[in-house]
């Protein structure tokens, strides 16, 4: 059973969620680093139990995120289901060695800046 939808607790749950999965973790390896029982972090996650700040903030510890990453993720933390092209990238990094990572995402953000020019041309003509 999930948390009411709308409400802080599934917000921050689905943060974590999100931060875990891009870090490429399982609930058990969150939890081992965090220091929480993985069942109970689960429960975070789906937002069906209250974590305390030092336990939200042991998580981020964990993850190597800042704690301002509550509201820096905000906008797609309200959005758990992604569509088929945004999972296969997120698999496609994930299946990178981390040492490509960077570069993979160096690329991407190439892609993306000039995604950006190539729109404002159009939106000036």
């Amino acid at each position: 059973m999930a948390g009411k939808p709308g409400s802080l607790r599934v917000y921050v749950g689905g943060v974590i969620r999100q931060l875990r999965k891009a870090a490429g973790w399982t609930q058990e390896e969150l939890g081992r680093r965090a220091g929480t029982d993985p069942k109970v972090l689960g429960e975070y996650e789906r937002g069906v139990r209250n974590a305390t700040l030092d336990t939200i903030e042991r998580i981020l510890n964990a993850l190597g995120a800042e704690n301002p990453s509550l509201l820096k993720v905000a906008p797609e933390a309200g959005r758990p289901e992604r569509n088929a092209e945004e999972a296969a990238m997120l698999r496609t990094f994930r299946d990178t060695d981390r040492a490509s990572r960077p570069l993979a995402l160096e690329i991407a953000r190439m892609i993306l800046r000039w995604s950006r020019r190539r729109r404002t041309k159009r939106t000036k003509r």
